[in-house]
């Protein structure tokens, strides 16, 4: 059961962090294209990029804590 859930935890990280790469993409084709920060384009794009950014790091947070490691100690292995 226990190697069931870290790998849907592990999914679930690899999803979102799919999802700030996109965004990060649009976020630098908006930059070339000259739109304003303000623009309601960057700020929900923004509100998307903080959302699956601390879905992430809640899911890593978990994976940690079932995997038994503190911090990072897991990832210096592989």
């Amino acid at each position: 059961m226990k190697k069931l859930k870290l790998t849907l935890l592990a999914a679930q990280i690899e999803l979102h962090w799919w999802f700030i790469k996109k965004g990060r993409r649009r976020g630098d084709k908006l930059l070339r294209n000259g739109t304003a920060y303000s623009s309601e384009r960057f700020l929900s794009l923004n509100r998307s990029f903080s959302k699956h950014c601390a879905k992430a790091m809640k899911a890593q947070s978990e994976y940690d804590k079932l995997l038994g490691v503190s911090g990072n100690m897991h990832r210096m292995h592989i």
